[in-house]
């Protein structure tokens, strides 16, 4: 029986090159993190947030949920503005701190997942897009390049000299029970499945066939019955 994979597209780096579309990002990124693993200890995280009024304790509330959402105690978390140098004095909110479970070389595995969920569920403002860079790290062949759902789109590129690879993430909802995004193709949800419509039929062609030839076989039964019955009658 043939088998299709409803509302979910997912691809690793190489895969459907061909084929493949540009997911449809509607809104530009409003918060930009990147993670680095030094040779030792944990992955040092720096989030940077585009809006000058955000919350810098709402800012050091969701760097908390990147932890939690890891597995992981933050520490040495600092939250402050950043002067961007123009002659406008713009400047931005940043947030940096240090985190385990983020970059998973042995496993290839990288938890955008947690650093997506952290900023969810705020209406003031309403996060919904992400610049998630891996600072440092290289493709493997179990690596995600691109995830499409009902909750989330997400696509990867490939950085070089230096070496990274960032991700696009745009949610659709704002309900962190519904966002799971794979850390790598291994963890891809299992297929949602339905039958294929025989034959190419479209699925309400089938019952009217077997209908017709029900009801058919029912004339033709007794046509039949009818002429033996007149001869018994003389």
């Amino acid at each position: 029986m043939t088998v299709v994979l409803v509302g979910v597209m997912a691809l690793g780096f190489g895969q459907g090159e061909g084929g493949k579309q540009e997911i449809p990002f509607a809104t530009p990124p409003q918060v930009f993190i990147v993670v680095k693993k030094p040779e030792m200890g944990s992955d040092m995280v720096t989030v940077t947030v585009r809006d000058p009024s955000y919350s810098p304790s709402l800012l050091q509330l969701q760097a908390t949920l990147v932890g939690k959402f890891a597995g992981s105690e933050i520490r040495g978390l600092q939250v402050k503005p950043m002067d961007l140098g123009s002659e406008s004095g713009d400047s931005v909110l940043r947030a940096t701190f240090a985190c385990d479970n983020l970059i998973d070389r042995q496993n290839d595995r990288l938890h955008i997942d947690a650093l997506v969920k952290a900023f969810l569920g705020s209406s003031t403002p309403m996060i919904s897009s992400f610049l998630i860079h891996f600072d440092g790290e290289k493709v493997s062949p179990n690596s995600l390049q691109s995830y499409v759902d009902e909750a989330v789109m997400v696509e990867g590129k490939i950085l070089q000299e230096p070496d990274g690879i960032e991700y696009r993430v745009e949610v659709l909802t704002q309900d962190t029970r519904l966002i799971k995004i794979p850390g790598s193709l291994a963890e891809m949800p299992d297929p949602v499945k339905k039958p294929a419509t025989p034959s190419g039929l479209p699925p309400f062609v089938l019952p009217i066939l077997i209908s017709g030839i029900v009801i058919a076989g029912a004339l033709v039964y007794f046509a039949l019955l009818r002429p033996g019955q007149k001869n018994r009658k003389k």
